[in-house]
């Protein structure tokens, strides 16, 4: 399984300044090993993240993997 900028500093890029407190027990129910990491970071930081903020290294990626 390929996780794609799924990782605590693309987290950390992506972030607004929306607080998801109130939706994050949302995050209990995943159980995905690889996401503990990220989920432990959301839960400390209680920000959104969005792949807006992301949209030029994804970018980056695809045309690299192209190349």
């Amino acid at each position: 399984m390929l996780f794609w900028r799924i990782d605590s500093q693309t987290y950390k890029t992506s972030l607004s300044n929306e607080d998801i407190t109130s939706r994050l027990l949302k995050l209990d129910s995943i159980t995905s090993l690889e996401w503990i990491v990220l989920i432990c970071l959301m839960r400390e930081v209680k920000k959104a993240g969005y792949q807006e903020a992301i949209g030029s290294s994804l970018i980056k990626d695809i045309r690299e993997e192209l190349t």
